[in-house]
């Protein structure tokens, strides 16, 4: 993406706060933030250079002079001011541009492109340049409006020969009894009307120079493009980001030039193709908001690698059509630096500490295997047991980190959750010595799943319903299909858990407090359930449990089943 050193435009809010603005730039406003602001604002705004040439005007003020969007207007403030006020005006514009007053308020007449006359409240303002030199003159009209017989008075701009013609209509309806009271009330309806509009003229301006605050001072970095993909504007944060001050040529080239620079690539370090850019998107009319943001890496001017998150979409302008866009990067360069470095630690205990564990475990089964003596032989099965322990806790710790990094690829195939059932409850019960109840399906129960993930899942299920209920009872593992889902079931008739530890037996950690293990090993992590949540949520199930204390418990999960296979 782009960048350009910030543009500062003659802004319709300098017409009320003495904002400085660059000379080369007060006939044209830019093509960015603050020429659409100036283009929407709800009240006719124009500007004027110091002779009175008419520079720019917006479509209020067109049709405060009666006049088309495609036609030309007048090229002076002279051709369209009434006569008899012509005077007035050029003495406010002449003081304006010497410098001597900031501001200056005239309500006079505008001559429309028909020759009729409207009459209106202008504010005159004296913009400046960089070096604080007079540079133009800001126009903001506030209407003369005339009132509607209505509970409710819209501000409505009128030939001053029109308002008083209604004036005139309401004295003859009523008679020389209400003459004096109407007109009153018609006069207090024009000053409420007229302030009406000065507080939202004002107000108006109070929010376009908050959103220019916000622009400037936003941490993100904010650019904004033209309908030809020509940088307007950027804020600081862009500019520190994309180190455009080390390419001060960057503004003037074209976009084939820019991407060469930048060498933007997505995820896979593979290089974004031209239509593939944030840019082009939003050009085309896309939205990258919230999960639709895209992470992308690209080199900055001054060499640095950049990693940032990109949202943003297309501006449009009053008819609809696409008009520009703006673009939104997030810095993610050190939380993706922290993840790399995640993942190498994750690398070192999976393989570092798992690999000696191995070598242990298997040592410990020769010797059991060689050693005639009891006693020895039951030394050799706790220290089995005390690698298995061990191994399961990394294990969970490092699923759990790739889980929440979302590093986990899932091996997804078309399997038979009825037999991973059967499967998982033989293992559980040669481990512990007891057997396990099965209620499934005499026919398979397809799903698209990683088989060995899923098993993970089973396993948790089964040995914690194992691990917490008294040997004497049966534990009992169901599957069923219901509602184009398959659903298995665990269900102990253990010390049961209580209605305020339920809703947080899924969460990292969570280990729950006065639950008594019965058989096993008590030591644990409290990540099993949390880990075997992730599982199931990544394959686009659920999971769940009902218990209730002294009654046992039921833990369950859901999967989608797969789809039938079309037929040749």
């Amino acid at each position: 993406m782009e960048s350009t050193s910030a543009a500062h435009h003659a802004t319709p809010e300098g017409a009320t706060n003495g904002a400085s603005v660059r000379t080369a730039d007060v006939s044209g406003l830019g093509d960015g933030w603050y020429r659409v602001l100036f283009e929407r604002a709800a009240v006719p705004m124009a500007l004027v250079s110091l002779e009175g040439q008419l520079l720019n005007a917006n479509p209020r003020f067109r049709e405060l002079l009666g006049y088309l969007a495609a036609e030309p207007l007048p090229q002076t403030m002279r051709e369209i001011t009434h006569p008899d006020d012509l005077a007035a005006q050029e003495a406010a514009l002449a003081r304006l541009a010497a410098g001597k007053d900031a501001t200056l308020t005239l309500e006079h007449r505008y001559v429309r492109g028909g020759g009729a006359a409207r009459r209106a409240k202008t504010m005159f303002s004296l913009l400046r340049d960089d070096a604080g030199a007079p540079a133009a003159i800001g126009v903001m009209v506030e209407p003369v409006v005339a009132p509607v017989v209505a509970p409710v008075v819209e501000p409505v701009v009128e030939p001053v020969a029109g308002r008083r013609g209604r004036e005139r209509e309401v004295r003859e309806e009523g008679g020389a009894a209400t003459d004096s009271t109407d007109r009153q009330r018609l006069e207090q309806a024009l000053r409420d009307a007229n302030t009406r509009l000065t507080l939202a003229s004002l107000e108006a301006g109070a929010r376009a120079r908050r959103l220019e605050t916000i622009f400037a001072t936003m941490t993100d970095a904010l650019i904004i493009w033209d309908a030809d993909g020509q940088v307007t504007e950027t804020n600081p944060a862009f500019r520190e980001m994309f180190g455009t001050d080390a390419r001060l040529d960057y503004l003037g080239m074209d976009l084939a030039g820019r991407r060469q620079l930048l060498r933007m690539r997505d995820d896979a370090g593979e290089p974004l193709a031209p239509d593939d850019l944030p840019l082009a998107r939003f050009l085309r009319g896309e939205m990258l908001t919230g999960p639709n943001a895209v992470d992308v890496t690209f080199r900055s001017f001054d060499g640095r690698e950049v990693r940032a998150s990109v949202s943003g979409g297309p501006l449009r302008d009053a008819q609809g059509r696409i008009d520009g866009a703006l673009g939104v990067f997030h810095d993610v360069t050190a939380r993706y630096a922290l993840e790399r470095e995640r993942e190498h630690i994750l690398h070192i205990v999976s393989h570092d500490l798992k690999t000696p564990l191995t070598t242990v475990k298997v040592l410990a089964q020769l010797m059991r295997r060689r050693q005639s003596q009891p006693r020895a032989a039951d030394l050799a099965a706790r220290i089995e047991r005390g690698i298995d322990q061990m191994d399961r806790m990394v294990s969970d710790l490092v699923d759990m980190a790739r889980l929440d990094a979302d590093g986990v690829t899932l091996d997804l195939k078309r399997c038979d959750l009825n037999m991973l059932c059967r499967q998982a409850a033989e293992d559980q019960g040669a481990a512990t010595g007891r057997s396990i109840a099965l209620e499934l399906p005499e026919s398979p129960l397809q799903v698209s799943a990683d088989a060995a993930a899923i098993a993970r899942v089973l396993a948790n299920l089964l040995s914690n319903a194992l691990k917490y209920s008294p040997r004497d009872t049966v534990v009992t593992l169901a599957l069923r299909g219901e509602d184009g889902m398959a659903r298995v079931e665990v269900r102990d008739h253990g010390q049961g858990i209580g209605p305020d530890v339920l809703p947080r037996l899924f969460e990292r950690y969570y280990r729950a407090p006065g639950i008594q293990v019965l058989h096993g090993a008590g030591v644990n992590l409290g990540l099993g359930l949390y880990v075997s949540r992730r599982i199931v949520e990544r394959h686009g199930g659920r999971v769940g449990v009902e218990s209730a204390v002294e009654r046992g418990s039921a833990f369950w999960f859901t999967l989608p089943l797969a789809s039938e296979p079309v037929a040749p």
